[in-house]
């Protein structure tokens, strides 16, 4: 019963850090898009440009995965305490029954 009861916690720490640094990783969205530099050189400026530009594009995709991942870890987390409560009641029952046999 104990070992459960780590395994929700755990869960639960689990969770609650991947919200936490899908935020911080959203606050970094502004200090990762700076002007590019030029180089005096029209092809590597317009690489530099596409991949600032790509950046830009899988950043916010990067924080949904985070946050995604978080979300699972909680429906997980929820799964597994109702799964633990419907066997409780269950063994419950069956002992209850047990005695009045």
């Amino acid at each position: 019963m104990s070992d459960l009861h780590v395994v929700l916690g755990d869960l639960d720490g689990l969770s609650s850090r991947f919200a936490q640094q899908a935020d911080a990783y959203q606050a970094l969205i502004p200090k990762m898009s700076p002007p590019a530099a030029g180089t005096g050189n029209g092809s590597v400026n317009a690489t530099v440009a596409a991949v600032m530009d790509l950046f830009t594009l899988l950043h916010p995709q990067m924080v949904a995965s985070i946050e995604s991942h978080s979300k699972k870890l909680h429906n997980a987390r929820e799964a597994y305490n109702r799964t633990e409560e419907v066997n409780r009641n269950r063994f419950l029952y069956d002992d209850l029954v047990e005695g009045f046999k």
